[in-house]
């Protein structure tokens, strides 16, 4: 058997990635509609806490600082670059 007979022959790795791709953005849609009637719910009944079925769900405002990187280049001009550490990955996109 050829190399090219062999490679038809196995699944397709990339179709089968990106059909699984689809369905999380379906699942992260859904979701997101999920999310938007229980916060609706919660609103209705001026509640941060609603319990339904055996479960229970919490609304909790969470404040989180982040550092304005723009800011901190300005200020520090060219000596930023003795303070940052680059990393990498890699991306996969399959189209």
């Amino acid at each position: 058997m050829n190399i090219q007979a062999k490679i038809q022959s196995l699944p397709n790795p990339l179709a089968e990635f990106k059909a699984i791709n689809e369905e999380v953005k379906a699942l992260e849609a859904r979701r997101s509609m999920l999310r938007e009637q229980i916060l609706n719910l919660m609103n209705s009944n001026s509640s941060d806490e609603v319990v339904f079925g055996g479960f229970k769900a919490k609304r909790v405002l969470v404040v989180q600082e982040r550092l304005d990187t723009k800011l901190v280049k300005e200020f520090l001009g060219n000596q930023y670059s003795s303070f940052v550490t680059e990393s990498s990955q890699i991306r996969l996109s399959v189209i």
